[in-house]
This record gives C-alpha cells, sequence and structure tokens, in this order.
C-alpha cells in the first residue's frame, strides 16, 4: 500500500524534482505551495508524512501554521533546509531535517520517519 506524503514547496523545479523522487519510491504525493494552503488538505484523511521547503515559512502566518501541523497531529515532517524558525519546531514535534534538497536524501528520510512513526504507534 502506498503511503501518501504531502509535499509543501513554493519552487517548480524543486517540487517537480521531489514530488518525482517520492513517486519513484512509491509514495502518493500531494502538493501544497505553502503551508496554510498544506493545512486545507490536512482537513481531510493525514498524509503519513510531510516534507516541507524551510524557505517557504518565510511568513508568520506560513510557520504558524506548521508549528499547528506540528503540535495537533504526529505526522513526521521532513524539513529542507533550515532557518530559525524551522529550528525551533525541533522541540515540538517528530521533526527530521535534510542538510539539502538532494532527492535521495529527502526520500532516505521520508523512509525514516516513516519507519519510525510506524514503531511508534
Amino acid at each position: 500500500m502506498s503511503q501518501t506524503v504531502l509535499l509543501i514547496d513554493s519552487e517548480p523545479l524543486s517540487e517537480h524534482t521531489l514530488s518525482r523522487a517520492l513517486r519513484l519510491a512509491g509514495h502518493s504525493v500531494m502538493l501544497a505551495d505553502d503551508a496554510c494552503e498544506a493545512m486545507e488538505h490536512l482537513e481531510g484523511d493525514l498524509p503519513d508524512a510531510i516534507v516541507v521547503h524551510a524557505s517557504d515559512l518565510g511568513c508568520a502566518e506560513d510557520s504558524r501554521a506548521l508549528r499547528r501541523i506540528v503540535t495537533e497531529t504526529s505526522v513526521p515532517i521532513v524539513m529542507v533546509g533550515q532557518t530559525v524558525a524551522s529550528a525551533r519546531l525541533v522541540h515540538e514535534g517528530n521533526v527530521l531535517f535534510a542538510r539539502s534538497g538532494d532527492p535521495a536524501e529527502v526520500v532516505g528520510l521520508v523512509r525514516e520517519a516513516l519507519s519510525t512513526s510506524v514503531i511508534a504507534a
């Protein structure tokens, strides 16, 4: 059964590259341009994991929306890149950091996050 990953990325090339890598790894992928749009996806069935580019947390509204996702759900998050706003989330939920936007690293961290969340459940 395919696990669903919500990809939050406003950069078209990065979004295309990461969504393709996740699909090739066997995941279903939902797309959102920012954390506020991602909240709309979370009104229905929760994804199994979330991948978000830290650069998409530029405004306070997006940071607050992502903080709600982290604190109100048990969905693991893979953060690509790191900002001050994203670093604060580490202590609030199941957040892993990818050092770069390298698709192989991101897919590996998604796999790790999903296996950890299955064990914890």
